[in-house]
C-alpha cells in the first residue's frame, strides 16, 4: 500500500478555482461594460442596440451557463437554446429527448464557430 501526500494537489486546486472565479467576475463585468457603452453608442439608433444588445446578451447568458460550475460538462442543447433564443429560433426546433453533453472547453469552441 502506497501513501501521496495530496497537500500540494488540493492547494493547486483551489487556487484554480479562486483564479476562475475571479476570472468569470471579470468577464461578466466587462460583458456589462459592453453593453453599456453600446446603449450609449448606438442610442440614435434603436434596431441596431435592440439587435446588438440581444446578441450580448445572449452571449453572456451562455457564458453564465458554461461557467456555472467552474467550466464542468454543460448540456450541448442549453447552449444552443441559449444562443437561438433571442433571434426567435428556439420556438422551431423539436428537441429530442436524448441530450448531448459537451465539456466546456469544446462548447466554447462551438459557440465561437
Amino acid at each position: 500500500m502506497t501513501f501521496s501526500d495530496v497537500t500540494d494537489f488540493a492547494q493547486t486546486e483551489e487556487q484554480q478555482r479562486v483564479v476562475v472565479g475571479e476570472l468569470n467576475h471579470r468577464v461578466k463585468n466587462m460583458l456589462t461594460e459592453i453593453g453599456s457603452i453600446a446603449n450609449q453608442a448606438l442610442r440614435s439608433d434603436d434596431a441596431a442596440r435592440e439587435g446588438f444588445l440581444d446578441l450580448l446578451n445572449a452571449m453572456t447568458r451562455s457564458y453564465e451557463l458554461v461557467s456555472r460550475d467552474q467550466w464542468g460538462a454543460v448540456a450541448l442543447r442549453d447552449v444552443v437554446r441559449q444562443e437561438i433564443e433571442p433571434i426567435g429560433m428556439a420556438r422551431l426546433i423539436v428537441w429530442s429527448s436524448r441530450d448531448l453533453t459537451s465539456r466546456s472547453s469544446r462548447s466554447s469552441r462551438f459557440r465561437s464557430a
